[in-house]
């Protein structure tokens, strides 16, 4: 997914459409965006398929965001910057935590905040949604 906060921040998600997608229409999409945001298993299959860090990272400004249970791992070309996420006893559901992780963080970019706060925007969300079930409240299933 490629998509766009007020037009300020260009981001790419690969999702689970990374294990088909070609890697040349990986990277290709990934040089339209700012910001690349994937989760470990994601990060993992392009690491397999010969994709490196570097390659996703074309310009000097490009950021590579790696989510996963434990942390996140912001790459730049000056360095990793890895930031611990808070485990949740007895997560409910993790269906929707990745796309609110992304959303809060490319917003919050948008916004002009430091790169810290944008990652920990996206836990705090991302820690909500893992607390319920699914990202709807249950109430909406019923009706």
């Amino acid at each position: 997914t490629l998509f766009s906060a007020d037009s300020k921040v260009k981001a790419f998600s690969p999702g689970p459409e990374v294990e088909v997608l070609d890697n040349d229409l990986v990277l290709s999409y990934g040089r339209e965006a700012d910001e690349i945001i994937m989760n470990d298993r994601e990060y993992d299959v392009l690491r397999e398929r010969g994709v490196g860090t570097s390659q996703m990272m074309q310009d000097e400004e490009d950021t590579l965001v790696v989510t996963s249970d434990d942390e996140v791992r912001v790459h730049q070309r000056s360095g990793v910057t890895a930031y611990d996420v808070d485990n949740v006893e007895n997560p409910v559901d993790t269906i929707g935590a990745g796309d609110a992780f992304s959303t809060n963080y490319v917003v919050s970019r948008a916004q002009g905040k430091s790169l810290e706060a944008c990652v920990r925007d996206g836990i705090d969300q991302a820690t909500k949604i893992v607390r319920r079930l699914g990202a709807t409240p249950w109430k909406n299933y019923r009706s």
